[in-house]
């Protein structure tokens, strides 16, 4: 069950979730919170602007305790996971974590080497051809 409209700070909820989704022609961000309405699942799914405003990814937030098979709330409420996302759009992790991991990669190098690799056994192994003509050529 969807509902469109503004989640109550202090009800108990299960997990926020935002997400990217595209609108004639633009993105934008989305945040739902799932909570326990009369006993069912429901998830409040709330418009939060053009997605060129936040600098992360999707933001995705657990507030559930599983014991003995069961799922449990954890305590938590729609303003308290509102907060955590906040923090954590605030912070730059994302940003901080996609550079440091572009930095650190040898991607075009190893790209490289594997390619250099590949010439230079065609190269010099006799049983491999330089291209598709010089195969045509020894059928």
């Amino acid at each position: 069950m969807h509902r469109y409209e503004r989640v109550k700070d202090g009800e108990l909820a299960l997990h926020l979730y935002e997400y990217d989704e595209m609108v004639n022609g633009t993105l934008v961000r989305y945040q739902e919170i799932a909570t326990g309405h009369k006993g069912k699942l429901c998830k409040h799914v709330e418009i939060l602007g053009p997605s060129a405003a936040y600098n992360c990814g999707p933001v995705r937030i657990l507030s559930a305790i599983e014991t003995d098979g069961k799922i449990e709330p954890a305590g938590d409420t729609a303003g308290d996971l509102r907060e955590i996302a906040q923090e954590y759009r605030e912070s730059g992790f994302i940003t901080e974590q996609l550079a440091e991991r572009a930095g650190n990669s040898t991607l075009v190098e190893d790209w490289h080497k594997v390619n250099e690799m590949k010439r230079q056994l065609v190269k010099t192994n006799s049983r491999t051809v330089a291209s598709l003509a010089q195969y045509k050529s020894t059928v």
